[in-house]
């Protein structure tokens, strides 16, 4: 084990450890009233009984801000004078809201001070490695030192207060729920951001006509002589001829036909003097009264 100071103690992160283990260490804050039997590894060596769950409160002392930090461990495992460190459960330091970034910095390619570390709201704990074994140093405080920062309200909450069930089915029924999600994303097309570029791209050209051909032509490589073919629509209205228009209207064949050609009932107006057709949107009279049910 790595040389570190008489008064202080290491807590590896160790993900075979089930919750978290405390020995002497640490300052005992509460007692849950509750205890387990506990299996270590290997199981030849046989159960500790009746194991007390307490909450166990250890000081951080930052070696870089020189600031201290007083950290509680609630659902945490007492084993008296059984270990001289603490086992650190990672998930239980997750589920409390925490953030454990495992890879070591020299693994990483491009490292920053989030790699290997604990984020716990405004404190970044920075991970050391004795071996492979991942870890950080505290010290037990005193109950007084415990009692002024309690009364400060600036204690951190390591792990949560929640009875602690490490063999619980619901995390299996989460990872499989969160990795069907996945999966399910990963099959959609991704047309949907090509759209979002381009339309993003196209936003900007929308005011001038010609640099709306011009954007199209560029983003979705299209020509004049070229159609959509793979665009869908939904509730699409059925478009009226002529011989419709002239027995809603009572007018001959022929003046249905004109009007199909030079009208459309949303008063929109044509424009040929550009690369483009625009239409624009008229505010005229009849656009207040009812209208077909149906594309002219």
């Amino acid at each position: 084990m790595s040389a570190i100071a008489a008064n202080c103690s290491s807590n590896e992160i160790d993900t075979h450890a089930d919750t978290c283990y405390f020995g002497s260490n640490s300052l005992v804050v509460e007692y849950t009233g509750k205890h387990v039997d506990v299996t270590p590894f290997p199981q030849n060596l046989g159960k500790l009984n009746q194991v007390l769950i307490t909450s166990r409160a250890v000081a951080y002392d930052d070696p870089v801000t020189m600031q201290t930090y007083t950290m509680v461990f609630h659902q945490a495992l007492y084993m008296a004078d059984r270990i001289s460190h603490s086992l650190i459960n990672p998930m239980q330091l997750r589920m409390a809201g925490h953030k454990y970034f495992e890879c070591p910095k020299h693994l990483c390619a491009n490292p920053t001070e989030q790699d290997h570390s604990i984020q716990c709201h405004d404190l970044s704990l920075q991970l050391a490695l004795d071996g492979v074994i991942s870890y950080f140093d505290t010290r037990k405080p005193s109950f007084q030192e415990y009692e002024t920062v309690l009364r400060s309200g600036s204690v951190i909450d390591m792990t949560s207060q929640t009875p602690w069930e490490p063999y619980s089915q619901q995390f299996a029924t989460e990872e499989l729920r969160a990795a069907n999600h996945s999966v399910s994303h990963q099959n959609k097309p991704r047309s949907l951001s090509t759209v979002s570029r381009v339309m993003s791209s196209l936003s900007r050209a929308l005011a001038d006509v010609d640099s709306l051909a011009n954007a199209l032509e560029e983003n979705v490589r299209i020509s004049y002589k070229s159609f959509v073919s793979s665009a869908r629509s939904v509730n699409k209205r059925g478009a009226v001829n002529a011989e419709r228009l002239a027995d809603l209207w009572n007018i001959g064949i022929e003046t249905a036909k004109k009007t199909l050609e030079h009208t459309t009932q949303g008063g929109n107006r044509l424009f040929t003097n550009s690369k483009m057709t625009k239409r624009l949107k008229s505010t005229v009279d009849q656009l207040k009264f009812r209208q077909l049910s149906c594309i002219m």
